[in-house]
């Protein structure tokens, strides 16, 4: 934003934007192979710092002024190049239920761990019906419900890809997840309390 003179978050399609160029502490350090000195992650500082940034747009002043949609999305475009890891459940390696969890954690809604879980509470929503931070299904490695990602508008979608091996962006229009989707979940709007009766009771079934 400063570098572009920027208010806000707000960006117009077209728009040409100043990008920083790398700092060169951000790169691994090569040394002789005589000497024992470890190098430095890039992915793990590129990590924190965004960790960090996320815990600094959390008390923000200008968060009081969004919805909870946009501030869902804006969290969840944060996390955008985070490495993916099955069943990670950090920033150094999350899978794609675990970011969805995160993400709603911010806007203050706490969610089931695993997608299948996950699948299992909401409003269910059809295709023609979506709206941005909808939850959005599919069958991948198994029969049930085992991929999930956040809704974005225009059939694009935001979650922690096996095959991207990172938080990315799709289209729902891609042929691999055309086969793949089996439906989608609004949680936003729905009272704390029904959806805490609903989180319980996928716990005690569990039981």
């Amino acid at each position: 934003q400063k570098l572009n003179s920027l208010n806000n978050n707000k960006l117009s399609i077209g728009q040409k934007l100043l990008v920083k160029t790398p700092s060169k502490t951000h790169e691994n350090i090569s040394i002789r192979q005589d000497e024992k000195v470890p190098t430095i992650s890039t992915a793990k500082i590129d990590n924190d710092i965004k960790l960090d940034e996320l815990e600094e747009l959390k008390s923000s002043e200008d968060l009081s002024q969004m919805s909870i949609t946009e501030r869902l999305l804006l969290f969840a475009k944060k996390m955008l190049h985070l490495p993916y890891k099955f069943g990670g459940n950090n920033f150094n390696g999350l899978d794609c239920s675990f970011f969805v969890k995160r993400v709603y954690s911010m806007v203050g809604i706490d969610l089931p761990r695993s997608a299948r879980e996950q699948f299992e509470i909401g409003i269910p929503i059809s295709k023609d019906e979506l709206k941005p931070g909808d939850l959005v299904f599919f069958r991948t490695y198994a029969k049930f419900p085992s991929h999930v990602g956040i809704y974005l508008g225009d059939n694009l979608f935001i979650h922690a890809s096996s095959r991207s091996k990172k938080v990315t962006i799709d289209t729902l229009e891609a042929p691999y997840y055309i086969q793949r989707y089996i439906g989608a979940k609004r949680i936003l709007g729905i009272d704390k309390e029904s959806l805490e009766k609903a989180i319980e009771e996928i716990k005690n079934q569990q039981d």
